[in-house]
């Protein structure tokens, strides 16, 4: 019984390590995509400039109200 669980879960794992993954699709969205004004927005947040950054994201919201 042991042996057919190993043998089992042998296969299965060759299956997966052989079987060419599927691509996914290039998504093109803004949150997919660089954005420098955005970008330099959460690098301020990654720096701990909260307020810059608050700044530069209200900045960039007013002129793509969309």
């Amino acid at each position: 019984m042991r042996r057919r669980v190993y043998r089992t879960a042998f296969v299965v794992l060759i299956i997966a390590a052989v079987h060419p993954a599927r691509a996914d699709e290039v998504v093109k969205t803004p949150a997919f995509t660089t954005v420098a004004e955005l970008s330099s927005g959460f690098h301020s947040l990654y720096a701990q400039n909260f307020l810059e950054a608050r700044e530069k994201f209200d900045s960039w919201e007013s002129l793509h109200p969309g």
